[in-house]
């Protein structure tokens, strides 16, 4: 399993362009990362920097598919403690692709992953003060957001984050409905690993790793 989650990083990082190869392994990635131990193999490969890098050096390249799953990927990843320590340690770019999107007419999806990718995150006392100095505040009282966020923003001491984790940190198993991608009447939902998903969507190139 350790060699599958390393083969997807790997190949993502080559891929120099949003190919479709690149999309599909993002997918892959996104689908089963609410569980524990895809999230932890994914911090300890680097993807929060990958993604960083991918969303800030090609922003207005990427494919609706890339900045879809991207943006959930993101999302999942600040569910976990150390997915949102990793984020602040980069503040001022993590802030920059968020407020990015804010700005953008986003699909259902996406604006749910900014929505809640932004309430985790300020959680962090790094992030939150970077996002002061973007003046998130009024970015966010103009547009639909609700209103949970901007009381975030307005707390004078980070809340506790074990309830943000919950069950995301305790079951392995356990996926994150408020973000739900793998349902009843979807083939995902039938697959228990990352391989299987890999010998579903792209069996050829899979084969050769």
């Amino acid at each position: 399993m350790w060699n599958t989650y390393f083969s997807y990083i790997n190949n993502l990082k080559c891929e120099e362009q949003d190919t479709e190869l690149r999309q599909n392994i993002l997918v892959a990635l996104q689908k089963f990362s609410p569980r524990l131990d895809p999230i932890n193999k994914l911090l300890e490969l680097d993807i929060v920097k990958w993604l960083i890098d991918a969303f800030t050096y090609e922003m207005n390249k990427l494919s609706e598919i890339t900045i879809e799953y991207g943006l959930a990927l993101l999302l999942n990843l600040s569910l976990n403690k150390n997915g949102r320590n990793k984020f602040e340690e980069d503040s001022e770019r993590t802030i920059q692709i968020l407020i990015h999107y804010l700005n953008k007419d986003n699909n259902v999806n996406v604006q749910t992953s900014i929505n809640g990718a932004l309430y985790s995150l300020l959680r962090k006392k790094g992030l939150k003060e970077e996002a002061k100095k973007f003046g998130i505040e009024n970015i966010i009282q103009n547009s639909n957001i609700i209103s949970y966020i901007l009381k975030e923003l307005e707390s004078d001491n980070n809340n506790s984050e074990q309830d943000l984790d919950g069950n995301f940190d305790e079951d392995p198993n356990a996926i994150d409905e408020d973000n739900e991608v793998i349902n009843d009447d979807d083939e995902y939902a039938k697959m228990d690993s990352i391989d299987d998903y890999s010998n579903y969507i792209f069996p050829f190139w899979y084969s050769k790793k």
